[in-house]
Order: structure tokens, then C-alpha cells, then sequence
């Protein structure tokens, strides 16, 4: 191989690695009010600060009193309910979607 191929290749090693680093780092409780803003968009809702605020309550932790919190949150700002409980599903645990 030759030295321009190379130095190429580490350079796409290190960029991919680096990518990666980013996306562990960025934790599970974003990813899920991610979800969660993402599902509500996709609903038809506009998301701005109330939706992601409740979707971010929904996936702090704590089981059923951060659900409540982030269902409570949604129902407010008129999100129907069943859309509402899915997309705090989602804030509280990933694979609900």
C-alpha cells in the first residue's frame, strides 16, 4: 500500500471512530426523548419546547411517576391520549417503538 493510501485509510478510521464515540455518548435518556419528540412529530404535532420538556421528564427514570409526568405533560398541550402514552412509552424505554 502506499503512503497517501494509507494515511486515506487511518483518516476513515479515526472519523468512524470518532462518529461512534459520539453516538455512545450521547446516552440513553436522549436517545428516548428523541424518540419520543420523533413519534409526535411523525403524529402530525408540531414539537417545540413543551413536547421535548415532556418527553425529556418521560425518560429520566423512575418508572411510572416519570410516565405520568410526561403523559400529564402531553395531555395538556392536547396530544390524544393514545398518543400520547406511546410516545411516553418511548420516552421511558427505546425498544417500544
Amino acid at each position: 500500500m502506499s503512503r497517501t493510501t494509507r494515511r486515506i485509510a487511518a483518516s476513515l478510521v479515526t472519523v468512524a471512530a470518532a462518529s461512534m464515540l459520539s453516538l455512545a455518548a450521547a446516552g440513553p435518556a436522549q436517545a428516548t426523548a428523541k424518540g419520543c419528540a420523533a413519534y409526535l412529530h411523525d403524529q402530525g404535532y408540531t414539537v417545540g419546547p413543551k413536547v421535548e420538556n415532556a418527553c425529556s421528564l418521560g425518560s429520566q427514570g423512575g418508572g411510572s411517576q416519570a410516565f405520568k409526568k410526561c403523559l400529564h405533560d402531553l395531555l395538556t398541550i392536547e396530544v390524544s391520549r393514545p398518543h400520547a402514552e406511546l410516545a411516553c412509552k418511548i420516552a421511558g424505554d427505546p425498544n417500544t417503538a
